[in-house]
This record gives structure tokens, sequence and C-alpha cells, in this order.
């Protein structure tokens, strides 16, 4: 059977050729959103809605209901009597399973350190597929300054970094936005 060209090769079959994964592009800010979905038969989505940017003020809602509200810390006696005695539990049950192996502790201190940061940041698939949605839900406009988002060089901004990537928690801005807002609220 004769092999198809190119680097993920695949044999003929009598059947058919399996094309190739398609992949979408994403809308360019002259295209407009409206006549992406329509082209790649996405659902319609409704023109800017109402509640994301104030029609006197041009600012985007979520901007003026969004409060300076540091992350939560510990104090020095929640440091002192709960982390303190939880970090040498941790560090002497890692001693116990790795049993002077440093390369099974490495791996086991390197495994938890990532697992931490899923508790807390979710894993970079959901963030991908909640960023995909966003970036549907709010029709490409940035929540900071409304105008039209890129598909790059966008980043999901919490509200409230202890709640978490959820859809009621986060929303979609421009990198530079994002950087501008942080150093505003003192947080860069």
């Amino acid at each position: 059977m004769p092999r198809q060209a190119g680097r993920n090769s695949r044999l003929l079959s009598p059947v058919g050729i399996r094309p190739p994964r398609q992949r979408l592009s994403r809308p360019e800010p002259a295209e407009g959103v409206q006549r992406w979905c329509m082209r790649h038969g996405r659902p319609r989505l409704t023109a800017i809605r109402e509640s994301p940017i104030s029609a006197t003020t041009h600012t985007p809602l979520s901007v003026r209901q969004h409060s300076k509200m540091a992350n939560p810390q510990l104090t020095s006696t929640q440091r002192e009597q709960l982390f303190a005695p939880l970090f040498d539990q941790v560090k002497k049950k890692l001693a116990r399973l790795s049993d002077g192996d440093p390369r099974l502790l490495w791996a086991l201190r390197r495994k938890l350190a990532k697992q931490l940061i899923y508790l807390e940041r979710s894993t970079p698939a959901f963030r991908k597929r909640l960023k995909e949605k966003k970036y549907s839900d709010q029709v490409a406009i940035c929540a900071i300054c409304g105008k039209i988002l890129p598909y790059k060089d966008i980043e999901l901004d919490r509200m409230e970094a202890y709640l978490g990537y959820t859809p009621e928690n986060t929303r979609l801005v421009h990198h530079k936005c994002h950087i501008d807002d942080q150093r505003k609220k003192g947080f860069a």
C-alpha cells in the first residue's frame, strides 16, 4: 500500500484516507468574532451584551465592581501553631517514605509540590478550557479595557485569588491590562 507523504504519514486504506485533524484559526480583531463563529459552525454569539461595558463611563462593570482585597496570609501565630507542625510532619513523612533514597525523596517532594499547585491553580488543561469558555462568554472583549481580545497574550484574572479558577471568579483580560491592574492594586 502506498504511504501518504508528510511528517505524520499514514497508510492509505481502500476505504479512504482519514483527514488530519483540522485546527481552527482564531478570530482576528478585524474579522470579528461573529463572522468567525459563523464561518466555523460555532453557535452564534450575541452582540456585546449590555452588562460588560457601562454606556456612561465606557468602563467595564467588572472593573468598577472589583475591589482591592489582599490575598489572605497566615498570622505569625498561625504560622507557629498550624503551619510549622504541619510542615515538620510532611518532611518527616517524606523522609520515612523515601527510606534514605535521595532520588525518591526528590521525586516525592516534586510530585507533592505539583499537586499542591494544582489544588490552588487547577490543572493547565482545566485553565485552558476555562480560558476558551471565557473567550466566547465575553465575546472576545477584555474585561478591563473593553477592547477586542486577540487569542494570544490574554490571561485569566482571578478576582479573589483564594477562590481559585472558576467561571464565576475569573475574567479574561489582555496581558498588559492585567499587569497594569495588578500594579494599580499594589500586587505587582
